[in-house]
């Protein structure tokens, strides 16, 4: 055979190659969400203020206090935007991972992300951005950039943990949602499940709460705030974040 055309064909080969597993990765990342998942529906009126921050402290599954967070909530009228930023901070490993979610007000769906975590042992940054497509940039060591399709509705799963708070549910009833995970560049199919309201105490004072959950996380949401209460993680990691403050304006 001649050696320029068999050079041809082995290049043409392992293009061919690359592009299936391309293919193959890209339905990896997806393959567990839902492309009929409906959107949740969102509540009349967004029960948080133009601007409110809440502090927590983190205990771990023996109950021992091991780190702090906070959450802030900056709402943008005329933007119709919603921008909710987290910080977590774990003294004893010396980490501290902040996170952001630019959402729209009506559907509560995300417009872009970000995550950034550094530690004695692990510094990363991920970038998202939504439009027709997912946009996934991680830099750090293994730094990558990312396109994933997405379905018809998708949340973000740094928001999670505030947006699941202002959405009108019925009792009993078990909603899909397709929750997208930037550290994985996946989208996952979550049921989530409104339990009916409960009075939960917590360093800040007791409330009555909506509870919400999916798969072993639980949250509790103030019924005059929708601000988060208590959030808990009822895997073998056992996290707990109890409020300990809240303003807002």
């Amino acid at each position: 055979m001649n050696k320029s055309l068999f050079r041809y064909i082995t290049v043409l080969t392992l293009c061919c190659v690359l592009i299936l597993s391309g293919c193959a990765i890209q339905n990896l990342q997806t393959r567990h969400s839902d492309l009929n998942a409906k959107a949740l529906p969102v509540a009349e009126t967004i029960p948080w203020m133009a601007h409110q921050t809440a502090s927590y402290v983190i205990y771990n599954s023996q109950g021992e206090e091991y780190g702090a967070a906070e959450i802030e909530i900056t709402l943008d009228s005329a933007a119709q935007t919603c921008d909710i930023q987290k910080i977590k901070n774990f003294e004893q490993d010396e980490t501290v991972i902040q996170s952001g979610v630019k959402v729209k007000m009506d559907t509560l769906m995300p417009l872009s992300s970000y995550y950034n975590k550094a530690s004695p042992y692990e510094v990363f940054e991920v970038n998202t951005e939504y439009a027709d497509r997912w946009k996934v940039e991680t830099a750090g060591l293994r730094s990558s950039n990312q396109t994933v399709s997405l379905p018809g509705s998708y949340y973000d799963n740094e928001s999670l943990i505030v947006i699941l708070g202002a959405f009108a549910y019925e009792e009993g009833k078990t909603y899909k949602l397709n929750d997208t995970i930037p550290l994985t560049a996946s989208i996952s199919l979550l049921k989530i499940k409104y339990e009916g309201t409960e009075v939960i105490t917590v360093p800040y004072g007791e409330a009555e709460c909506r509870k919400v959950s999916f798969g072993k996380t639980t949250l509790w949401f103030s019924l005059d705030t929708g601000i988060l209460y208590q959030y808990q993680d009822g895997s073998s990691s056992g996290i707990v974040y109890k409020l300990t403050d809240y303003t807002s304006n």
